[in-house]
């Protein structure tokens, strides 16, 4: 579609509102360039685009109701996208802070860096993932594996955000709860080797 042609886009959004599936793939062909070179651009990644990309388009076709009354379709499109990839590089960012929280400090000495514990934890942990309900466990994959938004596994999977949310909610209560309640016997072994 051009881009002179606006009054155009406003047809093009009223029938992806509607769920016309052409439609969303032409709004998608229209403007999946140049979202993925803002994505690659800031993230050096093409693999990380390509995901960034289904994630904002899953984005648009979950809320495909609220293009019914979009007057400026490109600067809301300009703004998911600014936000997904500040959320992605603030996520990063806490991920990268807590992993370097969990690993000693190699400048001191009464923190050696024990091997035998960690996959001893990454095993509990292991254990636990797979104690979760098959639900659970893929909507954990799908978003701590993966790195997907709530909006996308709920599209991939097929089920409300609110129940991607419950189902992790209760996931990471059961790994804490189950982690909790192997840790007092992890800490005297660490305490003792």
């Amino acid at each position: 579609m051009p881009e002179g042609q606006s009054y155009n886009e406003k047809e093009l959004l009223l029938q992806v509102a509607e769920g016309n599936r052409d439609a969303f793939h032409t709004l998608y062909d229209h403007y999946r360039n140049k979202i993925y070179y803002v994505a690659n651009k800031m993230l050096q990644s093409n693999a990380a685009a390509e995901d960034v990309l289904q994630e904002i388009f899953i984005k648009i076709w979950v809320n495909r109701e609220s293009l019914r009354h979009m007057d400026y379709f490109s600067t809301w499109l300009n703004s998911i996208v600014r936000n997904h990839l500040y959320n992605h590089f603030r996520k990063k960012a806490n991920e990268e802070a807590y992993l370097l929280r969990l690993l000693p400090d190699p400048a001191d000495p009464s923190q050696p860096f024990d091997e035998t514990a960690f996959r001893e934890l990454k095993q509990l942990l292991a254990n636990a993932l797979a104690a979760l309900p098959s639900r659970q466990q893929e909507v954990f994959q799908l978003s701590r594996e993966q790195g997907l938004t709530h909006a996308a596994i709920a599209a991939k999977l097929g089920i409300s955000p609110e129940t991607v949310k419950k189902h992790m909610m209760e996931a990471l209560r059961f790994i804490r709860s189950y982690l909790s309640a192997h840790g007092a016997a992890l800490t005297v072994w660490l305490l003792l080797s």
